[in-house]
């Protein structure tokens, strides 16, 4: 990747400012362990404490590879001012990302030129790693927070005079910014480092520590997934480039001291086992670069996998760095112990690049479990490709319809999707077009729609509510769970199979995690909304009266679920309190549409999953041979629409229930245990003998427990017929519940 002349002449900027001002210094800071007020100064007159401040709050406004370069050539100079570049960032893309309008407003102009110097208090003497766990407390009071407990290791805490503290509020860790001058705060200088002397590390005293409400940053319990994971990407990026440059002034020392040293009459650099060092000093500082680009140019694009490359940057070029400071003492042999030398502080501070901004060891963790969650998906999709099941594509998808289940939920993401933009960065997210059109299209075919969307909950209903599309979603899942664990929480509350739901998401890697997840979910991309209407599968063959209520009828469904949650008492005293009324009707003509729609539509409670047409069923109801019957619900809280459907095939002597099926919405209404009793006395009354054909499923167990409990037994069945024929001997048959009133036709 070649830089444009703008990065040149930034870059070369930055060496010319680090020789001057930084390198003759260094080892003397480091020594001290002190970095002078007055370097600190000098910095921050440039304007690079604000390399990645916008401009409209006086910074520089970088884009990611000068800001990298930048990174790159303080880290050659000192790691422990780069500590400042880090520490200081840090705090800038918490507020830029995460703080409100005001906090912008107030702190970024004084962070971007220096006037105020930030640092992050994450860590704490007994949670390091583990930083999500901090003991550090916030108690809301009238008007603000207080806030007690102790940080420690925190870079340019001496200082520092504004902080980003994480601490647990309402058990959920919070970010809230500490000015220096509040009462009660106080810091102690912490001496004796192994590297990064002079980064000015302290202890923080947080001791009843009182701040306004207007100092939370973000939301309450977003101080760790959000305000310092997105400040740690920042801190690992910085990280990864700064042990670019500390490389980089490795293999400099080397070259140059190697040079011009001699042993046994030969310059060192002749030697072949010097040389073996300095090519793998090379070699690292080579492949660093390129991994450091790689991260920088996904930055710039606003790629999803940036955090993952940068993880990966930042692993490889801290043990590159700890490599390379490790020849370059052994090259400068005794010389390389002692202070005269700057190997030996570049030895120490690549030991720190190890730990710091998340250990080596987490980011082990993360680069693995992402490998293997890559091969999986990779493994995911060479199965898709050698069985060819529906493509992503709109197109592709269009041409495997036949085979499909139709769509009876979709499920929408928010963030680009539903509206353009970020919610948590924007709050006056627009709609994108045709999206209302779209989300009222499918309502009035019978289309449920929920969300699965990573963002605060309140935050985005509230938003909904605004735009008068909240009663449209049902049980909407926004929470920080991936996206295929809350489409199956989708399916599971509202009782339908997965292969019936669609997901709609702008992005391509939440997409191939549900398509991986749930392979039977239609995944469809953002770009695509405008075909979403018109794909064959978004069209049921009837939009029946249920249809155009079937949202409705989900959500009464909700609301007798949260009474019933609610009440103390036996199941059957709270289904006395609905008042259900269950009615049994031969199917007439104006039944039809709702019929096949219930035939195709339910799986699981369905005794042989045979569907049948609109034909079909016509000529059934009207056979002297068959009886159709169709049966709805409805109590208190409305109408549940016409719920189950019975096909028996009439012989002189024998009925055979041939299909029975009850919507899984009336699942715990015992419907289905009534509607066989009101088929045994007719059947008792004709004077025939009833059996009951059964088909196996892994989804209809609970209508085979049905028959069972209704006093049906297995009769022989045929070899290999694949069906099971049940037979009634039409003896203990039990009243109708008390809390149902039935009516019969």
């Amino acid at each position: 990747m070649a830089l444009t002349a703008q990065q040149q002449e930034a870059r070369a900027a930055f060496r010319a400012f680090a020789a001057r001002e930084v390198v003759p210094f260094a080892d003397q800071h480091d020594q001290d362990e002190h970095m002078p007020e007055g370097l600190i100064r000098t910095l921050a007159d440039t304007g690079w404490l604000g390399a990645t401040v916008p401009a409209q709050y006086g910074g520089q406004g970088m884009d990611a590879m000068t800001f990298g370069l930048l990174c790159e050539e303080i880290g050659r100079a000192s790691a422990s001012l780069l500590s400042l570049v880090i520490v200081h960032g840090m705090v800038c893309q918490s507020i830029l990302k995460w703080g409100t309008h005001e906090q912008q407003t107030t702190w970024l102009p004084k962070l971007a030129t220096g006037e105020r110097i930030g640092a992050f208090g994450l860590t704490e003497p007994e949670f390091g790693s583990d930083a999500g766990s901090v003991q550090t407390g916030a108690v809301a009071v009238d008007g603000g927070y207080v806030l007690t407990g102790e940080k420690r290791w925190i870079s340019f805490g001496q200082v520092a005079n504004l902080f980003v503290v994480i601490a647990q509020c309402e058990g959920k860790p919070s970010a809230f910014l500490l000015p220096r001058d509040t009462p009660g705060f106080s810091t102690e200088p912490i001496k004796g480092m192994l590297g990064f002397r002079s980064a000015m590390l302290a202890k923080l005293q947080i001791d009843g520590c009182q701040i306004p409400a207007d100092q939370l940053v973000g939301r309450i319990g977003f101080g760790f997934s959000h305000v310092a994971g997105s400040a740690l990407d920042h801190g690992r990026y910085c990280v990864a480039w700064g042990c670019l440059g500390l490389v980089e002034a490795c293999v400099e020392a080397s070259l140059r001291y190697s040079s011009e040293r001699k042993q046994f009459g030969e310059f060192l650099k002749g030697h072949q086992l010097i040389q073996q060092l300095v090519a793998d000093m090379l070699t690292d500082a080579k492949a660093t670069r390129l991994m450091c680009y790689h991260a920088a140019g996904l930055k710039d694009q606003g790629d999803p996998s940036m955090i993952m490359e940068t993880s990966t940057a930042k692993y490889f070029a801290s043990r590159a760095a700890t490599r390379a400071a490790n020849s370059a003492v052994q090259i400068h042999g005794a010389n390389g112990c002692h202070s005269a030398f700057p190997v030996q502080r570049y030895f120490r501070d690549a030991r720190i690049m190890e730990i710091i901004e998340g250990s080596n060891q987490i980011q082990q963790i993360i680069i693995a479990k992402n490998g293997y969650q890559q091969m999986l998906l990779e493994q995911r999709r060479a199965r898709k490709a050698k069985a060819a099941p529906k493509p992503l594509a709109i197109e592709a998808e269009v041409k495997t319809e036949k085979a499909a289940q139709k769509i009876k939920c979709l499920v929408w993401d928010l963030d680009n999707t539903l509206w353009d933009g970020t919610l948590l960065e924007d709050t006056e997210v627009r709609l994108r077009d045709g999206v209302v059109e779209t989300i009222k299209a499918l309502d009035q075919r019978g289309i449920l729609q929920s969300i699965a969307s990573r963002n605060e909950h309140h935050h985005a209903m509230t938003k909904l509510e605004d735009l008068g599309l909240a009663d449209y979603f049902l049980y909407p899942q926004i929470n920080w769970s991936s996206k295929a664990d809350n489409i199956k929480a989708i399916a599971q509350k509202l009782n339908i199979g997965l292969d019936t739901f669609a997901f709609i998401d702008d992005q391509p890697f939440e997409r191939e995690e549900v398509n991986f997840s749930l392979p039977d979910v239609l995944c469809i991309d953002a770009t695509d909304l405008d075909k979403v209407a018109e794909l064959p599968r978004m069209h049921p063959r009837f939009i029946t009266d249920d249809s155009a209520k079937r949202r409705q009828m989900y959500l009464s469904d909700l609301q007798r679920n949260t009474v019933e949650e609610k009440f103390a008492g036996p199941k059957n005293e709270f289904l006395a309190t609905l008042n259900m009324m269950l009615t049994i009707t031969p199917a007439r003509e104006e039944d039809l549409k709702r019929a096949e729609e219930l035939t195709l539509r339910t799986h699981q409670l369905n005794t042989t999953g045979d569907t049948y047409s609109y034909e079909e069923l016509d000529r059934l109801r009207q056979s002297d041979r068959h009886l159709l019957l169709i049966a709805g619900l409805e109590d208190r809280y409305g109408t549940y629409g016409k719920i189950g459907l019975v096909l028996i095939e009439c012989g002189e002597q024998i009925w055979t229930i041939k299909l029975l099926l009850m919507s899984c919405r009336v699942m715990s209404r015992g419907v289905g245990g009534v509607l066989i009793n009101y088929i045994r006395n007719a059947a008792r009354a004709k004077g025939v003998q009833l059996l009951a054909e059964f088909v196996a499923n892994d989804r209809n167990r609970m209508m085979y427990m049905t028959y069972k409990f209704a006093h049906f037994s297995e009769r022989p069945a045929a070899a290999d017929s694949g069906r099971i024929v049940l037979e009634n001997d039409l003896n203990q048959i039990h009243e109708f519940p008390a809390y149902l009133t039935i009516r019969m036709a």
